[in-house]
């Protein structure tokens, strides 16, 4: 469809369905009400949809969640951040938590373009996709580790060089405990070749994974998290 859907203030007292459909224009649902199960599956919505004051049925189904990014391009449109939170409060009342998840994602991504390139919103999609990925900020967390066993490689002395991978994994996965087995933190401190300066930088190193780390192993569990809720 090219130009507007327009059901606003309208009422279905039956089943309705708006299924595999191509809004290219605004779709106005605001002040609808909804009396019965209403399907949006397969629909795109190319402009985020206005759902302001709109009583939607518990059984209303959107795509999953995977695919709302197809289902709701629009994280550029004035007012895009607004439209999805009135959609994720309407999705909380009926505690879809998935369609809440889902909307609540769309919402912090056109806050993000609205805030501009660099800010949190952004780094928390870049990082965990706002919570819902446990895979992503895993990644993040093992290309932190070998950028670290890089740095620890080049500052450790040579008959220390072979515990660099393992230091920086230590950090990274704390409860592990590989070092106080292996004795790493016994040899560090009795290595002649380490020179003070060394140590201080790599005990620097080593708060700065750490606090790094504490960030992504908090992302990775708030993805779990999210997706077990889904279910």
């Amino acid at each position: 469809m090219d130009g507007e859907l327009n059901f606003r203030k309208a009422t279905f007292q039956k089943t309705a369905h708006f299924e595999n459909m191509r809004v290219e224009g605004k779709a106005k649902f605001d002040e609808a009400t909804f009396g019965n199960s209403t399907s949006f599956q397969g629909t795109v919505f190319k402009c985020a949809p206005d759902f302001y004051r709109a009583n939607l049925h518990a059984e209303t189904k959107f795509n999953l969640i995977d695919d709302f990014d197809k289902q709701f391009p629009d994280i550029k449109s004035k007012g895009a951040m607004e439209r999805y939170r009135v959609l994720k409060g309407l999705m909380q009342e009926h505690h879809a938590i998935s369609e809440q998840l889902g909307f609540h994602r769309l919402e912090l991504k056109a806050e993000a373009h609205d805030l501009g390139r660099l800010n949190l919103n952004r780094l928390f999609g870049w990082t965990s996709d706002y919570g819902l990925s446990w895979r992503l900020p895993l990644l993040w967390l093992l290309l932190l580790a070998g950028i670290f066993f890089l740095a620890y490689h080049f500052m450790l002395p040579n008959d220390l060089q072979n515990f660099g991978l393992l230091l920086a994994l230590n950090i990274a996965f704390p409860f592990v405990g590989a070092l106080k087995i292996l004795g790493l933190d016994r040899a560090l401190q009795d290595s002649g070749n380490f020179s003070l300066g060394a140590k201080y930088i790599v005990a620097a190193l080593s708060v700065i994974q750490n606090i790094l780390s504490a960030i992504f192993l908090f992302l990775i569990g708030l993805g779990i998290r999210n997706r077990l809720r889904m279910k």
